[in-house]
Formats: C-alpha cells, structure tokens, sequence
C-alpha cells in the first residue's frame, strides 16, 4: 500500500510572492496606511518606545502583517497624536457600536 504525500495550499508549495502577499494583508487598509502616514516623521525606534512595543511589534503592523488589538490600536494613535475614534472606526472596531446606539435610539424615539 502506497501512502500519497499531499502538500497543503500554501506553506512550503507557496511561491515567495504569496507568502509575503498573505502575510501582509492588512497593507492596503484605511488604517495601517493612516498608521503608517502618521508615523513617517518618527523613527520606528521612537515609536516603539513611545508606545511601549517591540520595534518588531510595531513593523508587523506597520508592514500590515498584523492587526493591532483596539488597545494598541489606542496607544498607537495617542503616541501619533492621531484621532482616536477615527483610527478604530477605519479599523472595523466600532462599528457594532456605531449600530448599537443608532438602534438604541431608535428605541428611546418610539417610546416618545
């Protein structure tokens, strides 16, 4: 009986170009561009520190590899000077709220 290797559709079958591509796709999102934007007079060394990351912790998001948690996604903006409910917003983290209040308060109008 033969066993038949079968390689998974990515990992080692995966060419360079598609490894990098996959691992960065947060690159072209509103917020690691608006991240990124604002963090270009800044030294990554100095933002880390301002931020309290690694500086690898802070390329991975930069680079869009990763996706800050909405903590760090606070800090972020706080060591940018950058609006804090703009950058969550453009990341997706509020909008279930945004839809919550909107809905409580269409609550509140038909209680009026």
């Amino acid at each position: 009986m033969a066993w038949l290797s079968v390689s998974p559709p990515y990992g080692r079958c995966m060419g360079e170009r598609q490894k990098v591509q996959q691992r960065a796709r947060f690159i072209d999102e509103a917020w690691c561009r608006a991240l990124r934007r604002a963090a270009e007079p800044i030294t990554r060394k100095e933002l880390a520190a301002r931020v309290g990351f690694s500086v690898a912790k802070l390329q991975e998001y930069l680079a869009g590899h990763r996706k800050p948690s909405m903590d760090d996604m606070v800090r972020l903006a706080d060591a940018l000077n950058y609006p804090k409910l703009r950058l969550l917003t453009m990341a997706g983290y509020l909008e279930g709220i945004a839809n919550l209040l909107s809905y409580m308060d269409q609550l509140e109008d038909q209680d009026r």
